[in-house]
């Protein structure tokens, strides 16, 4: 969807709003910087040299992705109703499901679950760790005369 080029806007906060409506209108950045009537370099300049800009475009973009995947979602399960025609006319409709956006979106899922498992994961390796110098610490307290020093033997 192309937007129609805005009237120029007076200043440059209403340029940037006029930008982030763009955006989250589902317009590359090009598309929407021309809506914005500024150059793309000026909004790659805005992203760099302000953080509350770049904040709100990220905040924007998440929106719209998370629009793209609620579509890609209904469309995977729920299908696009498709036209059905004999001798050039209309006959009845189909409902046609994306085995395709499924796949992706399961192995999108997939990715993201085995991240998360993997980061527990190295939490509870440090946790392990962790304890175990704590029980040696411990342990080291208990046999050992106060006033000599102990080293830790590390894993084996």
């Amino acid at each position: 969807m192309t937007l129609p080029p805005a009237a120029s806007p007076p200043g440059r906060a209403a340029r940037r709003q006029a930008y982030l409506i763009a955006r989250a209108a589902g317009e590359t950045r090009t598309e929407a910087a021309a809506f914005a009537g500024v150059s793309p370099s000026t909004v790659r300049r805005w992203s760099r040299s302000d953080p509350a800009f770049r904040d709100a475009e990220a905040a924007v973009m998440a929106g719209a992705l998370d629009a793209l995947e609620a579509e890609a979602v209904r469309r995977a399960l729920h299908g696009v109703e498709k036209p059905v025609f004999r001798g050039g006319e209309q006959v009845a409709t189909v409902t046609e499901l994306s085995d395709g956006l499924l796949t992706l979106l399961l192995k999108q899922r997939w990715a993201e679950r085995e991240a998360e498992r993997a980061a527990r994961q190295r939490t509870g390796l440090q946790d392990m760790e962790r304890l175990r110098r704590a029980l040696y610490e411990k342990l080291a307290r208990q046999f050992v005369p106060p006033g000599t020093e102990t080293t830790d033997p590390g894993p084996e």
